[in-house]
């Protein structure tokens, strides 16, 4: 897994990531921009729908910092990675958590009517769509 993180500032943030596992002794290795930072023990899930959050303080210079994590070996089964989260000050305003509901799912807004305030990054464009909504009467469509 790896993803990119911009900052405004450079710090000591904490880095969560969410994963459920059903064996023990699994360990995934954590790297800020091309180096080795720590070790994640991930802790043995109860099933495969019992998910854990395993938490690690990470330094992160000004401008893009590049996240990674890798198997430090063999696993002892299959590990799902659900989502990684970086939390603390990134510049004037500090970045809260994102709050799952009780399905897994995390929302900002509902999707009521075409005045939402998501933004789409790269190619990707949003939309509503009346199909299989969540909540209300519209779900975001992202294509």
């Amino acid at each position: 897994m790896r993803d990119n993180v911009q900052k405004d500032l450079s710090g000591t943030f904490t880095l969560k990531l969410r994963y459920t596992v059903t064996s023990s002794n699994n360990k995934l290795v954590l790297f800020v921009n091309g180096e080795k930072v720590g070790i994640l023990e991930l802790n043995q899930c109860g099933s495969m729908s019992d998910w854990h959050i395993v938490t690690q303080q990470i330094a992160l210079k000004q401008g893009m910092n590049q996240i990674e994590i890798k198997a430090a070996s063999a696993l002892g089964s299959s590990v799902y990675l659900d989502h990684f989260t970086v939390e603390g000050i990134f510049g004037e305003e500090i970045v809260k958590p994102v709050e799952l509901d009780a399905n897994g799912y995390c929302f900002q807004d509902l999707f009521e009517d075409v005045d939402f305030d998501w933004v789409s990054r790269g190619s990707s464009k949003l939309g509503l769509s009346g199909r299989i909504p969540y909540q209300g009467d519209n779900s975001l469509l992202v294509f």
